[in-house]
């Protein structure tokens, strides 16, 4: 499997791809130098100029002259050009953007303003999809089929249509519910672990709207089947939600497109502003969760009718798409996707040259192939790679811990203080509003503020970053370990909401790892992140499930105790986090003023 993956070639080999490679790339931009290859057989610089055909091009009347570098070999290069402020060079995968009018260039505000559509139609209908479940299941197993749609009845006069039924809360349909939710989700796990990989890889080789686009229909179609089954159910039954969930699961998750989203970002915005933007995507993201279910239920009470509230999320994906279509600007210029397609063609041709026809197979089905990535062996730096790869592993292992303890926080605030689901629903709304402030206005203050005393590097760790990083991990530390032993509900609700701040650690996190990415495959490794992210939604529940179980009627708050000591081994892993050396040149990003020097250790 190694060799699939890795797909070693002789240096021979290596000379014959190489050289290939820089004929492609010269008949694909019109080069007119000859392309060099190094001893390992990796592309060297090449220059290329070319007169502009487009009217901006025209308009300015002069020959525009475009240089594109490795970016494994970049770094350490003697080249008298090599010295570029990263914030500069990062911005050459615009340049043909330059000149036009700026409702033509890629905007992470109407990034942010299109994806909350998404994420509000998803959300909205989310509480609903167990109590619909729920319904159709009960009709099944009592061979009850009606002839109208699902409706909520007003008073006791009217007929009893939806949840009028004791025997659908029953324990034999709560068995069969619990199984069948299983299996939604096994499959929605399993097709995202697939999916999301490929659809990241995709996005850079054929642009990020299009499967931003493939994603939203998806989404559209996965809420299409509920209306029916809720609007028909005499000729949809329950099985049809497995539908639903394998359309989600191939592209319509909040989880993909939020890697898209995050890919997108990458693109137009330069490093040293880069964790402000995904700051604002998450705060959209926690938004939409809290103001989708409100939305929801506010349809529900009006119109009483489950179909009806399916009718508006499917308007949210109809508006989300049209806008996408209309406004959504590519952030991949043409250039970058024909580099990366090159790219991908040449490291298939390495893996393929020697490959027998079973590798060949291995590798074309090989779901775990982007994990390979995540070892960031373009780096040439040792410190670097070390870097990258403990930020991996910390951001895997904080989103486990946040996802499996969620639901436990539910279930404690229940058990302990007798709430209902009203009072868990406005306690999910209060805390996502409260991410909301923390990420939209909290975090760009503090990380003006840290710009201000550390200087931001473009292509690496800094210490605006790590600082973020460790204090979000504090405030984790303290959290957990209080909701576990909040003695009253006003204890339990105020320390969630101080829990929030630890909101501050995911932007800086997911900026860091950005750094250390290929400029040509970061849509790749958001991919291979969510895969190590989905494999942990489906381990991490499990693990802490258990835990719970075993200790709830003894000591409930062990599970919190837990995982705050997870955050503490997390902390102090992130002071065995080094500088990267050499350190950057004077000429990456700087701080606002400041004239402090990097310093070997952070």
């Amino acid at each position: 499997m190694s060799s699939v993956i890795g797909g070693a070639v002789d240096s021979a080999g290596n000379d014959v791809v190489a050289r290939e490679f820089n004929e492609r790339t010269r008949l694909l931009y019109g080069g007119n130098e000859e392309n060099s290859s190094d001893s390992d057989g990796r592309p060297q610089f090449y220059t290329h100029t070319h007169t502009g055909s487009s009217s901006s091009t025209s308009k300015n009347n002069t020959a525009v002259t475009e240089r594109e570098t490795d970016p494994a070999i970049d770094s350490g290069s003697d080249d008298e050009h090599s010295d570029v402020d990263p914030d500069e060079a990062h911005s050459r995968l615009n340049e043909e953007y330059r000149g036009l009018p700026w409702t033509h260039r890629p905007s992470s505000i109407v990034l942010v303003i299109i994806f909350s559509l998404f994420a509000i139609g998803q959300s909205m209908v989310t509480a609903s999809n167990l109590d619909v479940m729920f319904e159709l299941i009960c009709r099944s197993l009592y061979d009850a089929a009606p002839s109208r749609s699902l409706q909520i009845p007003i008073d006791a006069q009217e007929p009893p249509e939806f949840g009028a039924d004791p025997r659908c809360r029953g324990p034999e349909v709560a068995a069969l519910v619990a199984n069948f939710t299983s299996y939604r989700t096994a499959i929605l796990g399993i097709l995202g672990i697939v999916a999301t990989p490929k659809l990241a890889s995709y996005s850079d080789r054929i642009g990020r709207k299009y499967i931003i686009l493939w994603c939203s229909f998806c989404g559209m179609f996965a809420d299409i089947i509920p209306f029916l089954c809720t609007s028909y159910p005499q000729y949809f039954d329950y099985r049809w939600l497995l539908v639903s969930s394998a359309i989600q699961g191939i592209g319509g998750s909040l989880m993909t497109v939020q890697v898209l989203n995050s890919s997108y970002v990458a693109d137009c915005i330069p490093p040293s502003l880069r964790a402000k933007s995904l700051a604002m995507l998450d705060s959209c993201l926690f938004g939409s969760i809290a103001i989708g279910p409100v939305i929801g239920s506010l349809i529900l009470s009006t119109y009483r009718s489950l179909p009806k509230l399916y009718m508006v999320s499917i308007g949210f994906y109809v508006t989300n798409i049209v806008l996408t279509a209309l406004f959504l600007v590519e952030s991949r210029p043409l250039k970058a996707r024909r580099m990366s397609q090159v790219q991908y063609d040449t490291d298939l041709e390495q893996v393929m040259s020697n490959a027998t026809n079973w590798q060949q197979y291995l590798h074309k089905v090989n779901f775990l192939k982007p994990l390979a990535l995540l070892k960031f062996d373009h780096l040439s730096d040792r410190a670097s790679r070390r870097n990258a790869r403990m930020l991996v592993i910390m951001a895997s292992l904080g989103m486990e811990f946040a996802i499996a303890i969620s639901p436990i926080i539910m279930m404690i605030a229940e058990l302990k203080f007798k709430w209902t689901g009203v009072e868990v629903g406005y306690l999910i709304s209060v805390f996502g509003m409260s991410r909301v402030f923390v990420l939209a206005i909290i975090f760009p203050l503090a990380l003006r503020f840290l710009r201000s005393k550390f200087r931001v590097v473009g292509n690496g760790l800094d210490k605006v970053d790590l600082t973020m990083i460790r204090i979000g991990q504090l405030i984790s530390i303290f959290g957990y370990s209080a909701l576990g032993n909040a003695p009253n509900p006003k204890v339990f609700a105020i320390v969630l909401i101080i829990d929030s701040l630890a909101g501050v650690q995911i932007p800086s996190m997911k900026n860091a790892i950005i750094k250390h990415a290929p400029q040509d495959r970061i849509g790749e490794l958001l991919g291979a992140l969510s895969l190590v992210n989905n494999f942990s939604m489906v381990v991490g529940p499990l693990v802490f499930f258990r835990i719970f179980n075993l200790t709830v009627a003894t000591r409930p708050q062990t599970v919190f105790e837990i995982v705050s000591l997870g955050f503490f081994c997390l902390l102090i892993t992130s002071f065995f986090l080094s500088k990267p050396s050499p350190p950057p040149s004077p000429d990456e990003p700087h701080n606002y003023g400041s004239t402090e020097q990097p310093t070997a250790d952070l």
